[in-house]
């Protein structure tokens, strides 16, 4: 992934002679890829995937019949699903009971 975004910093540094229409598309990829490491840096994110992942996978609930299950707000389920919400251990647990899980198993991240 480095070597990607080093290749294209080369690049745009290199390509004085590139079209303004090419450098704009060169600065949005490099941005897609610093965004996508962020994302998988960001505990967050990760937290709300794995919480996504196994409500699919255990119960086949929307996230709004999870948050009815679980007495929390469904825009506070799908804040914590797109990792803009930093849950805590209390609603961790909420969760997990009414996904009858340990809480543990919603903090085992995929590589």
């Amino acid at each position: 992934m480095k070597l990607i975004v080093r290749n294209l910093l080369v690049s745009a540094s290199i390509g004085c002679r590139l079209k303004w229409v090419e450098s704009i598309e060169l600065v949005n990829q490099i941005k897609y890829i610093l965004k996508n490491m962020i994302d998988n840096l960001d505990v967050c994110v990760q937290f709300g995937k794995r919480l996504c992942q196994l409500r699919k996978e255990k119960k086949s609930w929307s996230q709004e019949r999870l948050a009815l299950e679980s007495g929390l707000a469904r825009s506070y389920v799908s804040g914590v699903e797109r990792g803009v919400r930093n849950i805590s251990l209390k609603n961790i647990c909420k969760l997990a009971e009414t996904l009858e899980i340990s809480p543990a198993e919603l903090l085992i991240f995929p590589d």
